[in-house]
């Protein structure tokens, strides 16, 4: 009985633990393919990490008020959703930054049109979670896992660099 009167924390730990994977995955593609960094680099890189390391607060905030609904509720799907897009702002920067500057090895990160269509489809998604959780604050996290579950299934190989054959030189 307990496990089950828990299951709204247990269900958002699973989902915020595979988000921070599909991080953790997208950031160690974007970095097997940089030659290089600079100090600009590094400042969204600790950003990037401010917003992950945010995940877990957020997680339990969720869980402790979705069960009861109402604004607390709604105000931690906000905080959820602030952070979720706060991580694909800092990735957007991130490998903004190194396309700028000639970082990245010749070739291996999508550039123009596809690249921005990849870093919009967070710009545009995790705020429409965020919209729907805050009418439907149960919904958020179903929504969070079926992103994952694109994430980690049919998603494009080639989002973040994940499938880049290329390492860089030593």
């Amino acid at each position: 009985d307990q496990l089950r009167a828990e299951w709204p924390t247990f269900a958002a730990y699973v989902v915020s633990f595979f988000i921070i994977g599909v991080v953790w995955i997208n950031h160690h593609a974007i970095f097997r393919v940089a030659t290089a960094v600079d100090h600009r680099i590094l400042v969204y890189n600790l950003l990037l990490l401010m917003f992950v390391a945010a995940i877990p607060f957020c997680t339990a905030t969720y869980a402790e008020f979705v069960r009861a609904g109402g604004m607390n509720a709604k105000v931690a799907v906000l905080a959820y959703g602030i952070v979720m897009e706060g991580t694909a702002v800092s990735f957007s920067l991130i490998l903004g930054r190194l396309q700028k500057a000639g970082l990245t090895i010749a070739g291996s990160v999508p550039r123009g049109p596809q690249l921005s269509l990849q870093n919009a489809m967070g710009y545009v998604i995790f705020p429409l979670i965020t919209l729907i959780g805050w009418f439907h604050p149960h919904l958020m996290l179903a929504l969070y896992a079926i992103v994952v579950g694109y994430y980690f299934g049919p998603a494009p190989r080639s989002l973040y660099v994940l499938d880049s054959p290329v390492e860089p030189a030593r």
